[in-house]
């Protein structure tokens, strides 16, 4: 797993306004790194722990403001409990 250091975590994608990942009009965000390796994952791209950017979490929080009619947040990957940290 790549080292991060303890105030970011790596992201691959934001999309804002998505209706297939929770209820409403939600912000996702999708994070780099899965280890589980789930059969029929339908998103292996997402599972290299150096994938995408090292966002803080004052970079996180923008999308939110960026999207306020967005009703929640949803933080998918890979698989972001990776980066508990």
């Amino acid at each position: 797993m790549t080292e991060l250091s303890t105030n970011s975590i790596r992201v691959l994608d934001i999309k804002y306004g998505t209706s297939v990942d929770g209820p409403g009009l939600r912000t996702s965000i999708y994070c780099a790194g899965c280890n589980n390796r789930c059969p029929g994952c339908h998103n292996p791209d997402t599972w290299a722990f150096d994938g995408g950017r090292e966002a803080t979490p004052a970079e996180l929080v923008e999308p939110l403001k960026r999207n306020p009619l967005a009703s929640g947040l949803t933080l998918s990957g890979g698989e972001p409990f990776c980066q508990a940290d």
